[in-house]
């Protein structure tokens, strides 16, 4: 029953892809199609996470979500667990932030030797995090490309104003972990069963605060900065840990 006005793509991802609303220029929607990769459940249960976290100002804000038809009648039929077709996708309207992600501004040196700034950023994300454990949720893949930033006034990227995006593969505290990167999972994220509780999200912010503080234009000065050029160009998961160790 529902039908979207639908205006730029924002963006595309493993599984879904995101796009500006036009008749609602501050929000985005993001569909996700169901396919034999995609557990349609899975999404509406991350989504209902979400949904219990969104009051807080540093975690991006959820207003809607659910499943709707699919336009195409050609096809082909994929069945989830729940039964529903590869016709139906989940859906979920988000509040849209226009400042890029969080990789971006660290790559260009904006908390390079601005102590306050990365204070700031830092304690924010941290309210985020305290903000999970009170209601028992692990994001299960932190990282700097699912932090996003704002857009403040006049129309310029607020670097303090970050916003926690990306709950599809967000679960539980006690469960076994959800989607995650490779070079921010958390050790217990590796093992088998890899149960994660709110530490497991603790740990790949650690390593966020880490890069914020020493990717610099100098940074190479600091010990050990050929193990973190590795750490971060990882190719696989054993050169990421034995660099990270070294690290």
């Amino acid at each position: 029953s529902h039908s979207f006005d639908l205006g730029k793509q924002l963006g595309q991802g493993s599984f879904g892809t995101v796009f500006r609303l036009k008749k609602h220029p501050n929000r985005c929607l993001k569909l996700v199609a169901c396919s034999p990769a995609v557990n349609l459940d899975k999404e509406i249960s991350s989504s209902s996470l979400h949904g219990e976290v969104s009051d807080c100002p540093w975690i991006v804000s959820i207003y809607e979500f659910g499943l709707i038809k699919q336009g195409r009648k050609d096809t082909k039929t994929h069945t989830s667990s729940s039964g529903l077709h590869k016709t139906y996708c989940a859906y979920n309207i988000m509040e849209v932030c226009r400042g890029g992600e969080l990789f971006d501004a660290i790559s260009n040196l904006a908390y390079t030797h601005d102590t306050k700034l990365t204070n700031t950023v830092c304690r924010r994300l941290i309210e985020a995090l305290c903000t999970l454990e009170k209601t028992g949720i692990v994001h299960c893949d932190i990282k700097p490309e699912n932090i996003m930033l704002a857009i403040g006034a006049p129309y310029v990227v607020d670097y303090t104003s970050v916003r926690i995006v990306d709950f599809g593969g967000a679960v539980m505290t006690g469960s076994i972990s959800g989607t995650s990167t490779v070079a921010y999972r958390s050790p217990e994220q590796m093992r088998s069963p890899n149960i994660v509780t709110c530490k497991s999200d603790v740990f790949s912010m650690g390593l966020i605060f880490a890069l914020i503080l020493f990717y610099s234009a100098d940074y190479k000065c600091i010990p050990g900065y050929s193990f973190f050029d590795q750490w971060m160009n990882a190719t696989s998961e054993h050169e990421y840990m034995t660099a990270r160790r070294q690290w």
